[in-house]
């Protein structure tokens, strides 16, 4: 089992890493509060899944 971490905005899904430990993906999530800011200031949401390989 692995999990993905991704930025989201309304209409776009961009990954940004996957991990085996799925407290890291949460913990990314969690000190960013749950959002990212990228290069043009803009605000993308954060979300985590579990997936299988």
């Amino acid at each position: 089992m692995k999990f993905k971490v991704f930025k989201a905005s309304q209409t776009l899904y961009i990954p940004l890493f996957e991990t085996e430990n799925e407290e890291e993906a949460r913990k990314f999530c969690e000190q960013n509060n749950w959002e990212l800011k990228d290069e043009n200031d803009f605000v993308w949401e954060l979300y985590y899944e579990t997936y299988y390989s």
